[in-house]
């Protein structure tokens, strides 16, 4: 991921829009060894898919911590000033288009293969606290899951 961004200045779009699915690759190579994952029965889940689910949601936080280590001190620097879009805010923005499409619950001979738009972006940017805090999402808010209803990703935490 760092070569994705290594030959110029780190963008929270492209970043936000196709790393995600570089840790999300990740994981099933090997990562998925060392960080175990309990994923809970979710009613939005991808019905009986955990290993795309343990992917999608460490996937997530290492492009996210990634993310967070490139940029730098840039990370909250505004780059749509006539919408006030944050670095940090754009890093979600694209990656939420991934997973909202037009097509939620498509099946193949009975077999439900792409999960509902909102699990597909809340599920996993949901679980990032910094997500809650980037958008001020309040603790019953739709978009953030509290503390107590994530799924206990076992990936350590990024500093900077």
């Amino acid at each position: 991921m760092f070569d994705l961004i290594s030959n110029s200045s780190p963008d929270g779009g492209l970043f936000g829009a196709i790393s995600w699915l570089y840790g999300h690759e990740l994981y099933h190579g090997g990562y998925r060894e060392v960080f175990p994952v309990v994923m809970p029965n979710s009613p939005d889940a991808r019905f009986n898919w955990p290993e795309e689910e343990e992917a999608d949601l460490n996937g997530m936080q290492i492009a996210y911590g990634v993310f967070v280590k490139a940029i730098g001190n840039r990370i909250d620097d505004i780059v749509y000033p006539s919408l006030v879009i944050t670095q940090r805010q754009l890093f979600f923005y694209a990656n939420s288009i991934y997973g909202c499409n037009a097509h939620s619950g498509n099946t193949d001979s009975g077999y439900v293969y792409l999960p509902d738009g909102h699990y597909e972006v809340n599920g996993r940017l949901g679980q990032l606290p910094d997500f809650q805090t980037t958008f001020q999402c309040a603790e019953t808010d739709n978009m953030f899951f509290p503390e107590s209803s994530r799924c206990p990703v076992g990936f350590p935490t990024f500093t900077s």
